[in-house]
């Protein structure tokens, strides 16, 4: 059977379905990769509810992506569909399957910017990216950064402790690469 990341690809396959289909998000013309977040959060702090200060430009410098002004990608939002917790490895496998890039908190805050109004409600979608790549606190945890918009339209930016399985009732965005 053929495995990534010591996980049954087949199982994986299974184990998630697309929730939601955003369409195309493009990055703005005076976006500036370095600065990103912290522009971000000074724009939109007063929409939030809560926003992580661990994500920052410090924190998350450096996503496998990194995104140009321009950039067009295609952004999905998937969901576990099985019973019980995916972990991160099966969440990476599936994105691997789906040729996911991996723009990191960057993209997330992105897709907020762009799409907040065509989020699902109520579930906590992770952007993920290899684990090298996300924030490690002082204690060695590794921390996934996500947004949520609640239905009552409060909305967050957030981090997933990556020791934690994840909980069925959480998604994941998948951002493609337009070909």
């Amino acid at each position: 059977m053929p495995t990534r990341f010591g996980v049954n690809t087949a199982d994986v396959a299974a184990k998630f379905a697309m929730f939601a289909d955003l369409g195309v998000v493009t990055v703005p013309d005076d976006y500036e990769h370095g600065s990103r977040l912290g522009s971000f959060v000074r724009t939109n702090l007063w929409k939030f509810y809560h926003i992580d200060s661990n994500i920052s430009d410090r924190h998350f410098p450096n996503p496998s992506r990194i995104l140009k002004p321009g950039d067009k990608l295609l952004v999905q939002v998937f969901r576990q569909v099985l019973p019980g917790v995916a972990t991160f490895k099966e969440c990476m496998t599936f994105l691997g399957l789906k040729k996911a890039v991996y723009p990191g908190a960057q993209g997330a805050s992105l897709v907020w910017e762009e799409k907040r109004n065509e989020l699902p409600k109520d579930i906590w979608l992770g952007s993920y990216d290899d684990k090298s790549r996300l924030w490690k606190d002082a204690d060695g945890f590794h921390w996934l950064p996500g947004v949520q918009v609640y239905g009552n339209g409060v909305c967050r930016f957030y981090l997933f402790r990556l020791d934690k399985d994840m909980p069925a009732s959480r998604g994941f965005l998948c951002f493609s690469e337009i070909v």
